[in-house]
């Protein structure tokens, strides 16, 4: 299941969502399975509660983020925050998250079904600047990034109509700061 984009206006969880569902990856009929169970659109506020995913037993993950966003076309940068609750994975799932061009989406798991580090907990990918130790915890194999307690706050920070232009389309380094 693919969402591209979302009604701007709506801002709240609930409303644009996957509900009560079953994802099946692979079947024996099926040729090379699934690589992506749900992918996410590009806009915030998307919801995945109680969902169960089954035979993802390639190294793609259940969850993708960002649809389309690997196109050259694409205007969106990334760091969508999708919410999450009631997942369930069987033990065929490999990889439960595999970040999307441009490898920047936020997960707010809801109730610690996704990260297993319980209510409020966070699922990102990886930026060198969220590695903080007893906080943060790297895990490619499974999460394909980083996975935070609940005691941090991931969210998404954009720049617009930067001075002076020559700005426009750079990275934008970001260290640590306690």
């Amino acid at each position: 299941m693919e969402w591209s984009s979302l009604n701007s206006q709506v801002k709240a969880t609930n409303i644009s969502l996957v509900n009560k569902a079953l994802i099946i990856g692979r079947t024996e009929n099926g040729v090379g399975g699934a690589t992506h169970g749900i992918i996410g659109p590009r806009a915030n506020w998307f919801t995945i509660n109680d969902v169960k995913f089954y035979n993802f037993d390639t190294t793609d993950g259940a969850l993708g983020d960002c649809s389309h966003c690997q196109h050259s076309a694409s205007t969106d940068s990334g760091a969508r925050t999708i919410f999450t609750s009631k997942l369930s994975f069987d033990a065929s799932v490999k990889r439960k998250v595999w970040y999307r061009y441009p490898y920047r989406g936020i997960y707010s798991d809801l109730d610690g079904t996704l990260t297993g580090l319980g209510a409020g907990s966070w699922a990102t990918a990886y930026f060198r600047h969220n590695d903080w130790p007893g906080q943060c915890t790297y895990d490619d194999a499974v999460y394909n990034g980083h996975i935070c307690n609940p005691n941090v706050q991931v969210r998404r920070i954009g720049f617009y109509g930067m001075t002076p232009s020559s700005f426009t389309a750079m990275n934008i380094k970001i260290l640590q700061y306690d």
